[in-house]
């Protein structure tokens, strides 16, 4: 089995060999290679090696102080695929901090599992474990590295989890199980994001900031003071207990302020014991990042959030409430026809212009400056946004047009007062209350400092069927909108599966979809 100890070590090969491969290593000749056609794209002092075949596997090993770009293993692995497609081709990069291992899907998609050898998380050596040598290598390989696997794994543990401590809420209180699964929901929900902001450094600079802190009296001691006291509360008006967390961001988006639940039951204290298996079973058994674009790694990001909620609703509540997860290409294309819709204005030629700039294509974009502007201009409403992705997507195609080639930095070419802008010209609308303070930590963690999401009713207007996203020029409109239905008290969408999306430039044209 492997251990941090192992990886201390950093011997690459001696891994392989605990995980049961033969080891046998040749080193490339990276010119012959490439005459050969196989695609290696880095020079310098990299070292490249076949370290083990099997019938169905071959694994590379790349060494080097500075490892090559993970586009360029990817496309050194799809060259190998190519050339001989019955083996499938792993390749392992390693250096003194950290050791990466890549490889393809079934679809030739890049898959990735990082590993920092100094501070192994229990998710990488969960993953390493699983890479044991057997009769089919590849396919461990696919079972390892498989994301879709890796989420419906974290799915079944959430799901056990929020089961788990409901049962214990019903049994120190008298609420209903309705009433406790929906307190376990919040808690799990603020126990999730908090995995994420503690990936950002944001808990004290700390990567285990929770782990390192589960001991007696956890809820207590930990939990509370954290959510409600340095979490729900500015700095400046923070007692003592909680500055004594450390250096911990101010969220006033009210997934931290107490819930009717809390306010019911002030004296609450769940166990120690169960506190920390949900922690150490559910949250550390898996890796975190806010970085959704990268979809070869095996991490949970932001985007799985609709994917978690989802999953723990039944047919009839989803069906009720129209509560259906849009996969993110899907959220992407959607945004992207929208925004695009908007700015050509009717005009076919700007449109397949804009469209190609949106494929990565080299052109020439005809009144590219008053289109810049333009896109400044836009507001975008989603009126059932669950945790924020249409909102999400379309904000980062904004900045993607305002991002000088090769910035790392994304939308580098707004000014401070053109960011805060497009933060206030996206405006999101849900149903439920929980979904609401999800689709503001989400923009929260996108960058957004007070993120416009708010509860049907709240502002909602009941005048109009649809409620168009206004626009500094009256010529144009751009609408993703849902029927309401008017109340005594408030508006609010019949149901979130039944979006529109409606552009009116010099005319009318109607474009209706039926997210999946």
């Amino acid at each position: 089995m492997i251990t941090p100890a192992h990886l201390r070590e950093c011997d690459v090969f001696a891994l392989l060999r605990t995980l049961g491969y033969e080891v046998a290593p040749i080193t490339i000749a990276a010119a012959d290679w490439r005459r050969a056609g196989i695609e290696i794209g880095w020079n310098g002092d990299v070292t490249l090696q076949l370290a083990s075949r099997t019938p169905q596997l071959d694994l590379y090993v790349i060494r080097g102080d500075a490892l090559p770009d993970p586009d360029a293993i990817t496309a050194f692995l799809r060259s190998l695929a190519s050339y001989n497609a019955l083996v499938k081709p792993v390749a392992i990069g390693v250096n003194s901090q950290r050791l990466t291992i890549h490889d393809l899907s079934a679809r030739r998609e890049p898959r990735r599992l990082d590993v920092d050898l100094d501070h192994p998380t229990a998710h990488a050596l969960d993953r390493l474990n699983l890479l044991s040598n057997g009769s089919d290598p590849a396919r461990i390989f696919d079972r390892a590295l498989d994301r879709e696997s890796l989420t419906r794994q974290f799915f079944e543990r959430f799901r056990r989890a929020v089961g788990d401590v409901s049962k214990a809420m019903r049994v120190l209180t008298w609420e209903t199980k309705e009433s406790a699964d929906g307190q376990a929901l919040l808690l799990l929900s603020r126990l999730l994001f908090l995995y994420f902001i503690q990936q950002k450094g944001w808990l004290n600079g700390e990567r285990r900031f929770l782990v390192d802190r589960i001991e007696r009296g956890v809820y207590a001691n930990l939990l509370k003071p954290l959510f409600f006291g340095c979490l729900n509360t500015p700095v400046r008006e923070r007692d003592a207990i909680a500055r004594r967390l450390g250096k911990i961001p101010y969220l006033n988006g009210g997934l931290f302020e107490p819930s009717s639940f809390e306010e019911r039951n002030p004296d609450l204290e769940l166990s120690d014991e169960l506190l920390q298996r949900v922690v150490e079973e559910v949250f550390e058994r898996f890796a975190f990042s806010i970085d959704e674009s990268d979809a070869a790694a095996a991490h949970i990001d932001p985007e799985m959030l609709g994917k978690v909620f989802e999953s723990l609703m039944n047919t009839d509540e989803r069906l009720s409430t129209g509560s259906f997860y849009t996969p993110r290409a899907i959220v992407d294309v959607l945004a992207a026809r929208a925004i695009v819709a908007w700015l050509s204005d009717g005009d076919e030629s700007t449109r397949d212009d804009l469209e190609r700039v949106l494929r990565g294509e080299p052109v020439c974009v005809r009144n590219a400056t008053s289109l810049a502007e333009r896109l400044n201009a836009i507001t975008i409403l989603d009126p059932a946004c669950g945790t924020g992705g249409f909102l999400v997507s379309a904000y980062k195609h904004i900045l993607a047009q305002h991002t000088s080639p090769g910035s790392k930095i994304p939308g580098d070419k707004l000014t401070h007062d053109q960011r805060q802008k497009v933060y206030s010209n996206l405006t999101g609308y849900d149903v439920t209350d929980l979904m609401v303070k999800l689709s503001k930590v989400n923009l929260f963690l996108h960058g957004f400092p007070d993120p416009a999401i708010h509860i049907c009713g709240c502002g909602w207007p009941s005048s109009r069927r649809l409620t168009p996203m206004q626009t500094t020029s009256s010529r144009c409109r751009i609408s993703i909108a849902t029927s309401c239905r008017a109340t005594r008290s408030s508006a609010r969408p019949t149901s979130s599966a039944t979006i529109a999306a409606t552009f009116t430039a010099n005319g009318s044209t109607r474009c209706a979809r039926r997210p999946t």
